[in-house]
């Protein structure tokens, strides 16, 4: 996505939720919907597995869909302050929240997926929940149209989630970690193989999931929490 895309992706998110507050428009519903803030035990614990899965502090963790910094400040938790903590967030009210909740984090803003040339060693995430149809409607079919382009096993309804896995898997280094909050689908169907299957043939490895649970919030949606190692795990796995 160039800059001007990048601007216009927010600009059309703004506008929308400026739709719902005032009731001119059912697709505001719709993005209130996707957007589910981790709450601070769940991000304790994703970052909590999420770095366990390295041998040593990983150099920089990234949360691309960082919200208010709930992850980054669990993760600051459990580091030391060598390791760097950057966020991406595209809307700025939201990236000075994140700024005031964790003052070490360095946090962007913009879209996670087009905007940026990152590489991290952990990336932990909880992206915005939502299929291929209601991303259509919210963002915009363009916007739609250049997330199939960036993911050739993107075939059918596909969650955002997978968009996500896909792209991020491609900047943590070898080692690394990514782990990734998302609605149960993400071990199913389309979003599967758009997402988790691809990853897995190419050396991925899961070394714990839980494969469904409730979401711990007003959203009546089932989520999964997947931790991913990039390379060989021989460490045993966990499954709930």
């Amino acid at each position: 996505m160039t800059a001007s895309h990048g601007a216009w992706f927010y600009h059309r998110m703004v506008g929308t939720q400026t739709e719902f507050l005032f009731g001119r428009s059912a697709v505001g519903h719709e993005l209130a919907a996707m957007q589910q803030f981790t709450p601070p035990d769940l991000a304790l614990e994703l970052a909590k597995f999420g770095l366990a899965g390295h041998a040593a502090a990983p150099r920089l963790v990234l949360d691309p869909a960082c919200g208010d910094g709930v992850l980054l400040e669990a993760a600051g938790r459990l580091l030391g302050t060598r390791t760097k903590l950057v966020g991406i967030e595209v809307d700025p009210a939201l990236a000075i929240r994140a700024r005031k909740r964790v003052p070490r984090a360095k946090i962007l803003e913009g879209d996670a997926i087009f905007d940026f040339t990152l590489e991290a060693d952990c990336v932990l995430m909880n992206p915005p929940f939502g299929g291929t149809a209601t991303i259509g409607r919210v963002f915009g079919h363009e916007y739609r149209k250049r997330l199939g382009a960036l993911n050739p096993h993107a075939k059918g309804p596909v969650d955002l989630a997978a968009f996500f896995l896909h792209h991020f898997a491609q900047i943590v280094s070898p080692g690394g970690t990514m782990s990734i909050i998302a609605p149960n689908t993400l071990a199913q169907g389309a979003t599967r193989r758009a997402g988790l299957k691809p990853l897995l043939a190419k050396g991925w490895s899961i070394y714990r999931a839980t494969r469904s649970a409730p979401w711990p919030g007003r959203a009546k949606v089932s989520v999964c929490i997947v931790h991913l190692h990039n390379g060989d795990w021989t460490r045993g796995c966990t499954l709930l």
